[in-house]
Order: structure tokens, then C-alpha cells, then sequence
């Protein structure tokens, strides 16, 4: 792969400018036939403009119509799900791991955690 340097990007540039030119240029002759091929047949059959069913939808634009996807809405606060065995004003979500160990009485003395005291 040839080294990226700003002239080989300007090349780039003008290349992929060129190709978009064409690109254009042909999208614009296709449009062009269809038009006149329509207009033929509209001739051809005595077809008049307010022939045509009349309808309110515009051209889609590219993207432009597209709903944007909303992201859900935030919940409020749930109640706890599970309540501290010993204290039932606390819930297990808000007691800090020492408190959890110590409620039990398992691994607190192991790690040298004095247990609670009841009061």
C-alpha cells in the first residue's frame, strides 16, 4: 500500500470527484429518458396531468423521514427485593460488605472482623 500523503489523498479526492461527476451525469440522463417516456405514453393516450390520481404523499428525502428510536424511559426507584435479616429498616443493597459479614457470623472472625454487638 502506497504511503498516505496529502498529495496522494488530493489524487484520491479528484478521482473519487470524477467518478461522482459521472455517476450524476448518468443518474441524470436515466431520469431524463423516464420523463420522456412518460410524457409519450401520456401523449399517446391523451392523458392529462389532472388525469393523474391526486395524492398527498411527498417525495421521501433520504434519511430525512426516518423516526428516530427513542431510548426507553429511566425507571423510578424499585423497592428492595431483600431486607436485612437482623434490621429490617435496612435492605441488603445498601449494607456494606463488613455489615453482611458480621450479620451472619460467618468469614467476619476469620478475617479478624469483630462481630456486632446487639444492642
Amino acid at each position: 500500500m502506497p504511503r498516505m500523503t496529502y498529495e496522494h489523498l488530493q489524487r484520491q479526492i479528484q478521482k473519487l470527484q470524477a467518478q461522482a461527476k459521472k455517476l450524476e451525469a448518468s443518474r441524470d440522463s436515466k431520469k431524463n429518458k423516464a420523463v420522456s417516456q412518460v410524457t409519450a405514453l401520456m401523449k399517446k393516450l391523451g392523458i392529462t396531468v389532472e388525469d393523474l390520481p391526486k395524492t398527498n404523499a411527498k417525495p421521501a428525502k433520504s434519511g430525512q423521514n426516518r423516526k428516530v428510536k427513542q431510548s426507553p424511559k429511566t425507571r423510578g426507584p424499585v423497592a428492595p427485593k431483600y431486607r436485612s435479616r437482623n434490621r429490617s429498616n435496612l435492605d441488603w443493597s445498601r449494607q456494606t460488605a463488613s455489615m453482611a459479614f458480621s450479620a451472619t457470623g460467618t468469614g467476619a472472625q476469620q478475617r479478624g472482623v469483630p462481630a456486632e454487638q446487639p444492642k
